[in-house]
């Protein structure tokens, strides 16, 4: 895990929780998913995300999507500009749980018509 996404990483604030960790990077306009795989008898926990894209030809939005998180799904609207691309990042404090143990928690970035390569990176913990 990269240390900019480990410094927003929260597992000290639970005894005996480990951290986990999921990304991935996709191509220019594709639907991009990245997901906290649920573990057997352990609850995950979503304690940051970000969703990146490169800068494209003319300014498009798109939708970015967290599901299998208590009083989900949760939505959001991703602005690609010319110059800077498109970037999301949101803390969780307190960490996000999942709906119920063994559930896997996914972030979604809905294919965008001109968009950009994209990314996302998922940090959370288990307990």
């Amino acid at each position: 895990m990269s240390q900019a996404a480990r410094s927003h990483s929260h597992t000290s604030e639970v005894a005996g929780g480990e951290e986990v960790a999921a990304s991935g990077q996709g191509v220019a306009g594709a639907q991009l998913a990245v997901t906290l795989a649920g573990a057997v008898g352990k609850t995950t926990f979503l304690t940051y995300f970000i969703v990146s894209t490169a800068p494209v030809a003319a300014v498009v939005s798109g939708l970015v999507t967290v599901t299998g998180v208590v009083g989900g799904p949760l939505n959001y609207i991703l602005t690609e500009t010319v110059s800077a691309g498109g970037w999301i990042q949101h803390p969780f404090r307190p960490p996000l749980p999942a709906t119920a143990a063994n559930t896997d928690i996914t972030v979604t970035l809905a294919a965008i018509g001109g968009g950009a390569a994209s990314a996302i990176v998922l940090t959370g913990w288990q307990a």
